[in-house]
């Protein structure tokens, strides 16, 4: 028990003591642990995406426009392109001209796990289960996308967040 609080696992509440959000985060970790160790190792788990989601420009990076790019034009970089290929007035743009801004895209989601909390839960140790794969899912998202939302609703009669 001192082990564990020294460790920062466990913090004094009165009398007793309670799991400090180190000690909840060791336990989703090591849940997701023991439920993903068997997985299938050469899948690649990716999600693919298509630029959706907030997009944020760096204007730092900058890189030739290519067909489908958001036009965040550098315009300052794309006149000296156009002047360099050719100087003089009228200016004549060509399409290889273009810079534009790098951009960040981001997305993100909510996930809601819904967490059956009936007497027939308790057979077996379903819920003992159940609550495993809520803490996994938790440290998961926690860990791999900290800007989603994550949230458990509990429900047995009625519903509860």
């Amino acid at each position: 028990m001192i082990l564990l609080q020294d460790s920062g696992y466990l913090m004094p509440k009165g009398e007793h003591f309670q799991l400090s959000p180190k000690g909840v985060r060791r336990i989703g970790q090591l849940a997701l642990r023991d439920i993903y160790q068997n997985l299938l190792k050469d899948r690649s788990g990716g999600h693919s995406t298509d630029y959706r989601g907030i997009t944020e420009m760096r204007p730092d990076e900058v890189k030739p426009y290519s067909y489908g790019d958001p036009l965040n034009l550098n315009l300052v970089a794309t006149l000296k392109h156009a002047l360099t290929r050719k100087p003089g007035v009228p200016l004549e743009l060509d399409p290889g001209d273009f810079v534009i801004y790098e951009n960040d895209f981001g997305t993100s989601s909510s996930t809601v796990l819904c967490l059956d909390m009936s007497w027939s839960m308790s057979w077996e140790g379903r819920f003992a289960a159940a609550k495993k794969v809520a803490l996994a899912l938790e440290t998961l998202i926690r860990a791999k996308f900290p800007r989603d939302f994550f949230s458990i609703v509990g429900f047995f009669t009625r519903a509860v967040s």
